[in-house]
């Protein structure tokens, strides 16, 4: 937890209030003088009353499925839960399939990337689409170095998600289909 060297002491700072803190751990500075000893102490704080860091997001409900569209340059890692508070309540929705576009993103921190990866497994877990679309190079960079775009869903254009979205509804009424079917067919034996 303490960690010294010559002039600077790094404390970790773990109490109640470590919400108001936004970075740990905190740098305080160590000047000797003789027989005491000076502390510059540098916190940076956060009330949760100040502003925080907000996303906006663009939202467009079609048919068959809703684009949403972050206006956001960078998806920060303090973002995932306001991300998360927008997304997953779709899934109690009449039409719960999402097309996501990060069209307008131009950088992703590894944490917000792995928070995609988990609502998107989430989506397909309960049966929906969720269908990640033009990513700009840098936010695919993330996305691989992190290994998560093999397990993703990802179109190069929103176009093209919108097929891959249309395609699994038709995909899930066939099986659904075929599992009414197999029912049958065990119910007469």
């Amino acid at each position: 937890m303490l960690k010294s060297s010559k002039d600077r002491l790094l404390v970790g700072f773990n109490a109640p209030f470590s919400h108001w803190f936004r970075r740990q751990p905190k740098i305080i500075s160590v000047k000797r003088r003789e027989k005491s000893y000076t502390f510059k102490i540098y916190f940076i704080l956060h009330s949760p009353l100040q502003s925080r860091e907000q996303m906006n997001f663009k939202i467009d409900t079609k048919e068959k499925f809703t684009v949403i569209k972050p206006e956001a340059s960078h998806i920060s890692a303090n973002m995932t839960e306001e991300l998360n508070n927008v997304l997953i309540p779709y899934l109690g929705k009449p039409v719960p399939h999402v097309v996501l576009s990060l069209s307008e993103v131009d950088g992703i921190d590894p944490v917000a990337a792995e928070k995609i990866a988990a609502i998107q497994q989430e989506f397909y877990e309960q049966n929906c689409s969720f269908i990640v679309c033009e990513l700009k190079e840098a936010v695919e960079k993330v996305f691989d170095d992190n290994d998560l775009l093999e397990l993703m869903n990802v179109t190069p254009t929103e176009s093209e998600a919108w097929d891959i979205v249309q395609m699994e509804e038709i995909e899930r009424e066939l099986m659904s289909d075929f599992d009414e079917e197999e029912k049958e067919n065990t119910d007469l034996n």
